[in-house]
């Protein structure tokens, strides 16, 4: 006998007081706060809340032109396959004055417009799980936040303290509401680079004196029993 396929969510959010305005923040994961320079800044985005949102976009603006804009690259956007819903549908190349990311989402018959803020299948209706929070995993993938960051820094890049400052900014049913949150990483300067081999050097270098500094004394003491 065949399986009937579930019937869709009447809403993307079903949980309680999902229709109450809504409380979104950005969260950041950071690959590695420190790099060198030519390296890349490998960025996992997710959004986290509840409630009600329309809309919604995100503004990623770097400090002046440390990114590669020809070997950079943002991949977002969901996808289906199979029924299987999941992360990076599209990559778009990362401009070097900045981005504007709309956030695309999936849409059913019932639903009033396409949205990423929809409850993740069997979550709990009283703490439920938007699909925003989340990884998903395709075949060889190895994972996809709703956003991805791989940003491919210029080799010439001077030393120091860098960020990227992404603002999220969504209609919670009341009111428009902006959020900006840095990404903050530091590319390190040749003494930084090579601070393990600079060390090893130190301690032969400190040897070496030793070995020197102890010569004349066994020298003398020789002296006094030959």
């Amino acid at each position: 006998m065949p399986t009937e396929k579930p019937m869709p969510p009447e809403k993307p959010r079903m949980g309680r007081n999902s229709e109450s305005p809504g409380s979104y923040l950005v969260s950041l994961r950071l690959s590695t706060p420190v790099i060198n320079p030519g390296d890349k800044v490998m960025v996992q985005l997710f959004i986290s809340g509840y409630g009600n949102i329309d809309g919604g976009k995100l503004f990623c603006s770097p400090s002046d032109k440390i990114f590669d804009p020809t070997a950079s690259k943002i991949i977002s956007d969901l996808k289906s396959e199979n029924e299987i819903i999941f992360w990076g549908a599209n990559e778009r190349y990362f401009s070097i004055d900045g981005v504007v990311i709309g956030l695309k989402g999936v849409k059913f018959p019932s639903w009033k417009s396409s949205t990423p803020f929809f409850d993740v299948p069997n979550s709990s209706n009283d703490s439920p799980t938007t699909f925003t929070e989340i990884l998903t995993y395709f075949k060889q993938d190895p994972g996809r936040a709703p956003i991805n960051f791989e940003l491919q820094t210029f080799k010439s890049i001077k030393p120091g303290k860098y960020s990227l400052d992404i603002v999220f900014t969504y209609f919670n049913g009341v009111s428009w509401v902006s959020q900006t949150k840095p990404v903050e990483f530091t590319v390190q300067n040749f003494l930084e680079r090579h601070a393990t081999g600079i060390g090893v050097i130190g301690i032969i270098a400190t040897v070496i004196g030793l070995i020197y500094a102890v010569i004349p004394f066994v020298k003398f003491i020789l002296k006094l029993f030959s």
